[in-house]
């Protein structure tokens, strides 16, 4: 410790350079810089005051100064705390912070800065002796506090850390929750979401489903079972006709049917399809050819992609077969070469045991190249098949590329054809004739129809060759009753609602309703299904009469009655003249006869009275919206007129009118008309 101390005591004095170096030019005045700004002569004595001032090391600002002026890669600042000095440095935590904050022109002096140096600029009465600046850690707590504070203000500045980034304090932000956004963004839905629904499938009540069981229909669903099990045997099967009203089951039977016809051709493994085709929408017999073909051209595409991937899993087989044949080939004749005697005939008797049989084995190829033929030659028929657009090509085009690829491969194909009677009417029998002559063609495959139709009478607009072959046999459905359409209604319930939504009343109530007409299902389930809509939206809890009857009336409220509900005052005038006169028993009623009633009905209700010719546009109107039937007939040198009938039930389209204020007025209309007789 002596020698330390007479270390520090001859130090060489610092130059007035050096000294301002370090602590940066003087004022003008004389006065100290800003660094020595702490100690100014109006503080304290820090001699008297506070013993360790001499200790203590330059201010954290004093030090950020210095390294801001330094150049950016002497800004390395020792971030090593003051206690893990080692104890046989003599440095006091000050000096050692005095020897990391030292200049350049002082990096070839070794010896540290001591406490009279650090504060050369301080008042002479600020000096202290060597004894009080060679005080320990232990001595000075305060100076070690300091130092670590001033330590890690020191690492905080160094390069690695963005200067120009800011800290944001957190504490006492108020963040909005997940639950406060969604209670403002309440949508139109979110209430009618929150009521717990009635249905638990509505698909059921829909006229496409197709049910597994149908109640009431086992004798018509068997006698078309046994008509279509001859497919199954891979011969062609009479052609069906199934006549009924709406509402009967055909069509639903029909698909059910035809369901379990595909399910059980595929159980084992024969080629059978049934195509289904609504004639009432696909009227013509391009669109019928043109969709039947794509149909089959889509079937032949997905076998020949499989017959392909099966071939392609030969060819696999047979090229790994050839591979390890010739390995063992390979290994047999290196082992002739060095084996004994003995060894080759074993060998060779142990290869003729082992002897796998080959891949192509029941197959009709040879080799891999015949595989490979075959793969091209189906690539190239897919390539071929060209879907038909549904206009543009030749009818002969379309039915040469519907036989080609119905005759691809072997099947039996069902084709059914719901409302065909709508296609006899707009195309005649043209597509029925040779679908029905097709099989004395076809050498693959075999073709069946299936037509449903309402109306009982159809056939009789056939030709007759082509009434012969269709006509094989027929399936007639008769109405529901009452209690088959409780039934069926009960059967459908069961899946579509949730337990407990139908009081007991529900089912048998709308089962009398579809009965009164005539027996349609349809009708039972679009009312059964309305009732549960109408209680859904009004969130009641189960389904019950008055809902059921409400139904009732929004269905028979019919759509062309709201029209007439909301024509114009002057279309209902025209359409109320025309009910007039066919209360009157006037039939094809012409644009004159209208018009003279149309201003006698004015008169009465003091309306204008509008042209004859703008009341002939009135009535082209009332022809487009659907409520009368208009047609255009030539009088010959007498000219053209318009004749006309409702096309509405006359007695609910009058009291709609006369539900309007002004009509309402009009008090025994009869003698306007039969003063119009007269005249």
């Amino acid at each position: 410790m002596g020698t330390d101390h007479t270390t520090s005591e001859h130090a060489p004095e610092t130059s007035d350079d050096e000294t301002s170096k370090r602590n940066g030019p003087a004022s003008d005045d004389g006065s100290a810089s800003d660094d020595d700004s702490a100690l100014a002569p109006d503080d304290p004595d820090p001699v008297t005051d506070d013993p360790d001032a001499a200790t203590r090391a330059p201010s954290a600002d004093d030090r950020n100064d210095a390294v801001d002026d330094r150049a950016p890669d002497d800004r390395s600042v020792s971030s090593t705390p003051a206690s893990s000095t080692p104890t046989s440095s003599t440095s006091s935590p000050s000096e050692t912070e005095g020897s990391d904050v030292a200049s350049d022109d002082s990096t070839s002096d070794t010896t540290a800065d001591t406490p009279s140096n650090a504060a050369a600029d301080t008042p002479s009465d600020a000096t202290t002796t060597p004894s009080d600046a060679t005080t320990t850690p232990s001595d000075a707590p305060d100076v070690s506090t300091d130092t670590d504070a001033d330590v890690t203000v020191a690492v905080d500045s160094s390069p690695s850390r963005d200067r120009s980034s800011t800290d944001v304090d957190l504490d006492g932000v108020v963040f909005q929750e997940d639950g406060d956004d969604e209670t403002e963004s309440q949508g139109l839905f979110d209430d009618l979401l929150s009521s717990e629904p009635i249905f638990e499938n509505k698909e059921v009540l829909r006229p496409s489903y197709t049910p597994h069981e149908l109640p009431h229909r086992t004798d018509q669903i068997n006698r078309m079972a046994t008509i279509l099990v001859s497919a199954l045997r891979g011969d062609t099967p009479s052609n069906i006709l199934i006549y009924g009203k709406t509402g009967t089951g055909k069509t639903a039977s029909a698909k059910f049917v035809s369901n379990e016809l595909e399910t059980t051709s595929k159980k084992y493994d024969v080629p059978c399809e049934v195509e289904y085709i609504n004639c009432e929408v696909t009227d013509t017999q391009y669109r019928v050819l043109a969709q039947l073909a794509n149909k089959f051209i889509q079937q032949n595409q997905t076998v020949i992609a499989d017959r392909i991937d099966d071939l392609q899993t030969l060819r696999s087989a047979v090229v790994d077969e050839e591979s390890t044949a010739t390995e063992r080939s390979t290994a047999a004749d290196e082992e002739d070469t060095d084996a004994s005697p003995v060894d080759t005939d074993s060998s060779s008797i142990d290869a003729g045991a082992g002897s796998d049989p080959s891949p192509l084995d029941g197959t009709p190829f040879e080799d891999v190249s015949a595989i490979d033929d075959r793969i091209q030659r189906l690539r190239d028929d897919a390539e071929e098949m060209e879907e038909v657009p549904m206009t543009g090509w030749p009818t002969d085009r379309v039915y040469s590329t519907f036989f080609d690829a119905v005759d691809y491969h072997e099947r039996v194909a069902v084709i059914m054809l719901d409302e065909i009677d709508k296609l006899v009417e707009k195309s005649g029998d043209d597509t029925l004739y040779n679908l029905s002559r097709m099989n004395s063609e076809l050498g693959n495959s075999r073709i069946s129809i299936m037509g449903i139709s309402n109306d009982l009478k159809f056939t009789d607009f056939l030709d007759p060759r082509v009434k012969s072959s269709l006509g094989e046999e027929e399936i007639v459905f008769p109405p529901y009753d009452a209690n088959q359409l409780r039934d069926i209604l009960q059967h459908r319930a069961d899946v579509a609602f949730k337990g407990d939504a139908l009081t007991e009343d529900v089912i048998p109530l709308c089962a009398a309703f579809a009965a009164q007409e005539h027996g349609d299902a349809r009708r039972a389930l679009d009312l059964l299904r309305t009732a549960g809509e109408l209680a859904e939206r009004s969130q009641a809890e189960v389904i019950g009469e008055e809902h059921v009857r409400q139904a009732q009336d929004k269905i028979e409220l019919d759509r062309v009655v709201e029209v007439v509900r909301t024509l114009p005052t002057q279309s209902k005038i025209v359409l109320f003249s025309i009910i007039l006169l066919e209360k009157n028993g006037v039939h094809n009623i012409n644009t004159g006869e209208v018009f003279n009633i149309y201003k006698r009905l004015c008169e009465e209700i003091d309306a204008d009275v509008l042209t004859q010719r703008r009341v002939t546009d009135l009535i082209s109107e009332l022809d487009m919206l659907g409520i009368v039937n208009a047609v255009v007939v030539s009088k010959g040198r007498y000219g053209r007129t318009k004749e006309m009938s409702l096309s509405v039930p006359i007695d609910e389209t009058e009291a709609v009118l006369l539900s309007d204020s002004r009509l309402g007025d009009i008090e025994n209309a009869q003698p306007f008309v039969q003063a119009r007789f007269d005249n």
